[in-house]
């Protein structure tokens, strides 16, 4: 499960930056292996040591990464945790990464596609949903998101009508 993303070098040490996207952020260096890499074949890592910088910002060394050219290629990479090492969410939560792969229903029961992924961005997060008409939801709890079945593998939303 992917919980945050390496986006640069901190100090002259090798260390990298990540945003954590765990909440708190500094609960992502309670969390061991780490999965580091391309998205088909990360490899584990157990991080040396880390620390909160600010906001949701880390400073992590890494074993094996001594200086800041060996940091820095790692920039642009995913961290993953096992998702077995995260507690089960409590009812009627779950975890972003339950929704990728569930089926995408109007509120009239029209199929519209499936969750191909979730865009984090500034404004809110968005659905990316592939289909006979792909889509981009923003997703809005009880405004365009209008309920979410595990269980039964779909999420009911509210689109905005084609054309």
């Amino acid at each position: 499960m992917t919980c945050g993303e390496v986006v640069g070098v901190f100090g002259v040490r090798g260390a990298i930056k990540v945003l954590s996207e765990t909440d708190p952020p500094g609960k992502l260096l309670s969390y061991e292996p780490w999965w580091l890499g391309p998205p088909h074949t990360p490899a584990p890592i157990t991080p040396r040591s880390g620390r909160l910088l600010r906001g949701a910002l880390l400073a992590v060394l890494l074993p094996g990464v001594q200086d800041r050219d060996q940091a820095r290629a790692y920039v642009g990479t995913q961290v993953a945790i096992e998702r077995q090492q995260f507690p089960d969410p409590a009812p009627g939560q779950f975890y972003w990464s339950d929704l990728l792969g569930l089926a995408v229903c109007d509120h009239e029961g029209r199929l519209r596609g499936t969750v191909r992924d979730i865009v984090r961005g500034p404004a809110g997060d968005v659905l990316d949903i592939q289909g006979a008409d792909p889509l981009l939801l923003p997703f809005l709890w009880q405004k365009t998101i209008l309920e979410v079945d595990l269980a039964r593998g779909w999420i009911r939303v509210a689109c905005p009508e084609s054309d």
